[in-house]
């Protein structure tokens, strides 16, 4: 591996200073170097020669972490030379041990046991690097380390008891991370002599004792210091602890466990700075307690998929530092509240409850919202055109609600939207043409709305969860400062005839419109055509009539094109052939006529189900070959669609009709009025006289 990391100041040349170097500090009385931060600095899948480092006999601080290279563990022992070592961090790379083989030897050697020789260590950060072993050899190594203050094993292959005897000689420390890995057993109370502990995750061990329900007790009662507790993705049963909710709790992860029984009473003065609480995914009922509303901190609240019941406390209006509410998929009732004051909201999920009533005006206060999910209640009203003023919006979703009336002009303000689901709903009216306003995802159009993590900011000490519910070191300055990261926004769409979640950063790259199952009626809007980003886009139930517009055929990424369950006429555009993306093509059942498209391309994929209920429609794709005279006639119709925007089974039908009519109205007056009747048979008379002369005679 080349010694020189790509940094632009590092220049292979003996006259220059290194502590001049960037991501480099030396000492200010020995000029020796105390500091090397080169975290994503080499080029992964590498084999790296830590003897680099081992002449800097002062170093303090090494950070050689995101790399993704490859370490052998009987190379990486001569960092031990590195007495005076206080950080050392080396997170996702990958390590090999005597469980694990690497590409050109199998080590024999035990789990790291030359990190107990680094006495002065205070941070050592290992999360992600392919460990393996078992954690109990793991805890007798690290025994003699009585200054770490932080420790990080996260997302590791670690598994057995996890040995907390073994960690009680350090007092000091204050984070540990062992997250990710496959416990066994349970967490002893012997936690409880970890006095100085701030945060400690938890998550994704497989803990699932049948005494786990003692857990929250003894994080409950232990150190006073602890401010975050991430225990999220257990087997953690019984009822929350009431003394949990008396401490003086920053972060608070509970969720994707098996609690039962009603949220415990709170002392809110205790968590008065609460930023961050989750019980998603437990089996929690009852009210949702009002005293949550008085976490005027709070930034972060997910209750979702619990069995929680009754109206969304009145309380919840003082939140006015919320950014993340979700209430889904409760059984929550009432309507929302209309006192809402929730300034700072970006997401809103209250999405499969059964709320009721209509779309409170208190949005109007929520000026950043980016996702409103409310599909899947019983929500009711039209529309409002004020909507339109939330311009920020990137996700409506209000499927599956009793929304009426038709779309007002002003959602077509909303132009930075780029998943709209109306569907399951009564709307009616035309589908408005200014919709082609609306960027759906436009490349450029709009910056991205949406990361694999959503930062949640606050003053004071602090810690970083990103997916895995990790901590993390920062970098910049000497000691820790916890940067909160909530779960990754989380949208779910119709598209290719299933519904899918969109997570993160990806929802940036979704774009899709489901008008579908409503009372829409009118023309396609050519306009339509314009949303050349979509991806997605099911106008199919409604009674829509008219032809199909052959501008579909500019939407050039679309994937998933549902006409089908309309009145739609004329013949299908062959130009939709090039749409090289298309894999859900429908238009059956309507009143389509003609040839279908050659099965070319993608339509080559598409049989008798995309077709089916259109009696007049024939061609490869269906095995009925179109009749040339027949298919003429057709053509002829099909032109007048295309020309004039005339249905031609309408235009026939109505010509008949006003035809028979007139003709009925005809006899009825010849049949009433005598007088009429002879002047009508004199003429006859007198015409057939005139063209037939040797007749009279």
């Amino acid at each position: 591996m080349d010694p020189i990391p790509p940094l632009s100041t590092w220049v292979d040349d003996k006259r220059s200073d290194c502590c001049t170097w960037e991501r480099v500090k030396c000492s200010n009385s020995t000029g020796r170097v105390i500091r090397l931060s080169l975290y994503a600095t080499y080029s992964s899948h590498q084999y790296l020669d830590e003897s680099l480092y081992t002449p800097f006999e002062e170093l303090q601080h090494l950070d050689l972490s995101e790399n993704g290279v490859h370490w052998k563990i009987e190379d990486l022992e001569r960092l031990s030379r590195l007495k005076r070592l206080e950080v050392l961090n080396l997170r996702s790379n990958i390590f090999f041990n005597k469980r694990n083989t690497a590409p050109s030897n199998k080590s024999d050697k035990s789990i790291v046991p030359f990190l107990g020789e680094w006495k002065s260590l205070k941070t050592l950060i290992l999360g992600g690097n392919n460990l393996t072993g078992s954690l109990l050899d793991f805890g007798k190594v690290l025994t003699n380390l009585s200054n770490l203050e932080v420790l990080d094993l996260g997302a590791n292959m670690l598994d057995g008891f996890f040995p907390f005897y073994d960690l009680r000689n350090m007092s000091k420390l204050k984070i540990l991370d062992v997250s990710g890995n496959n416990f066994s057993g349970r967490i002893p109370p012997s936690i409880l002599s970890l006095n100085s502990l701030e945060a400690l995750s938890f998550s994704h061990t497989n803990i699932k004792d049948s005494v786990s329900r003692e857990i929250p007790e003894s994080f409950a009662l232990s150190s006073k210091s602890l401010r975050a507790l991430i225990l999220s993705n257990n087997r953690l049963d019984g009822q929350i602890s009431t003394n949990l909710f008396n401490k003086s709790l920053i972060f608070l992860r509970l969720n994707g466990n098996l609690f039962t029984g009603n949220i415990p009473n709170a002392t809110t003065s205790k968590l008065s700075s609460l930023k961050t609480l989750d019980l998603s995914r437990n089996l929690i009922w009852g009210e949702i307690p009002t005293w949550i509303g008085n976490l005027t901190e709070l930034k972060t609240l997910v209750l979702r998929n619990n069995s929680f019941d009754g109206p969304i406390p009145l309380e919840f209006c003082n939140l006015v530092n919320i950014e993340f509410l979700d209430l889904s998929q409760n059984y929550l009732s009432g309507p929302i509240p209309s006192c809402l004051n929730l300034t700072s909201l970006r997401y809103m999920h209250l999405q499969v409850n059964n709320l009721t009533g209509l779309m409170p005006k208190g949005l109007l206060k929520s000026p950043n919202l980016k996702t409103l999910d409310l599909k899947h209640n019983n929500l009711s009203g039209s529309i409002p055109y004020w909507l339109g003023l939330l311009t920020d919006l990137r996700d409506v979703l209000l499927k599956g609600n009793h929304f009426s009336g038709s779309i007002p002009h002003e959602f077509c303000q909303l132009n930075k939207i780029a998943i709209l689901d109306l569907s399951h709903n009564s709307f009616i009216g035309p589908i408005p043409p200014c919709f082609s306003n609306i960027t759906f995802g436009r490349n450029g159009a709009v910056e991205p709305a949406f990361e694999n993590r959503i930062e949640v900011m606050f003053a004071g000490p602090a810690y970083l969860y990103v997916y895995s519910d990790h901590f993390d070191f920062d970098r910049e300055k000497e000691t820790i400062y916890y940067t909160v990261y909530v779960e990754q926004e989380e949208v779910e769409f119709m598209t290719k005839s299933r519904s899918d979640p969109y997570k993160g950063e990806i929802i940036n790259f979704m774009a899709g419109m489901d008008l579908s199952c409503n009372k829409f009626t009118g023309d396609i809007p050519r306009e339509i055509g314009a949303l050349i980003a979509i991806r997605a886009l099911n106008l199919s139930h409604n009674q829509l009539t008219g032809s199909i517009p052959k501008s579909l055929s500019d939407l050039k990424l679309v994937e998933s094109l549902d006409l089908s369950h309309n009145n739609l006429s004329g013949q299908i555009p062959s130009e939709l052939i090039g749409i090289n993306t298309l894999e859900v093509f429908s238009v059956a059942y309507n009143n389509l006529s003609g040839r279908v498209p050659d099965m070319k391309a993608q339509f080559s994929t598409f049989g008798v189900t995309s077709y089916e209920g259109n009696p007049f429609l024939c061609g490869e794709s269906l095995q009925m070959q179109c009749n040339t005279s027949k298919d003429s006639v057709t053509l002829t119709l099909a032109g007048l669609t295309d020309k004039f925007g005339i249905d031609p089974i309408s235009f026939v039908s109505s010509f008949a009709a006003t035809y028979v009519v007139y003709l009925l109205g005809f006899v009825i007056i010849l049949y009433v009025n005598p007088h009429w009747r002879g002047l009508w048979f004199n003429f006859i008379d007198a015409c057939l006289s005139f063209m037939f002369p040797f007749c009279s005679k």
